[in-house]
């Protein structure tokens, strides 16, 4: 638990605090997770090459869903990694371009980073977190 409350203060972070009003943007469709947004994911998950249970779940590689028992090389651990973040690259293209959201890159990497690590779900419902990003909240106001 206290692996998704950090991963969740991070990506708040990453998301107010580290974009400069004059960054650059990119069309939400286009987007994908930049290098530095992998090697941030790679660094907090670390690598495990033999599943352990996680949030109720069996993880392994660089946090992948995985088997009770399960063993995994670097190489297959990318490439589960780069599958997964495909996927939630497509969740987060799809909910910027619905909700006409310009993403920076660094925006887009912490709501990937966000949702690799406590899941997609706030990309529906009603939740603060997700009123947040659509409300475009900033500083403090976001925080709270």
């Amino acid at each position: 638990m206290k692996k998704r409350i950090f991963s969740f203060l991070l990506a708040l972070v990453m998301v107010i605090g580290l974009v400069p009003a004059t960054a650059l943007t990119a069309s939400a469709a286009t987007m994908t997770t930049s290098e530095a947004g992998v090697a941030f994911i790679k660094e907090f998950e670390g690598f495990h090459d033999t599943a352990y249970w996680d949030n109720g779940q069996w993880t392994i590689g660089y946090g992948t869903t995985s088997t009770e028992g399960a063993t995994i090389t670097r190489e297959e651990a990318e490439i589960a990694m780069q599958a997964h973040l495909q996927s939630l690259e497509n969740a987060v293209n799809t909910f910027a371009g619905a909700n006409s959201l310009t993403l920076s890159q660094a925006q887009f990497d912490a709501l990937i980073s966000f949702s690799y690590n406590c899941g997609n779900g706030w990309l529906s419902g009603s939740g603060k977190f997700r009123s947040a990003i659509l409300n475009k909240t900033t500083g403090n106001d976001f925080l709270y």
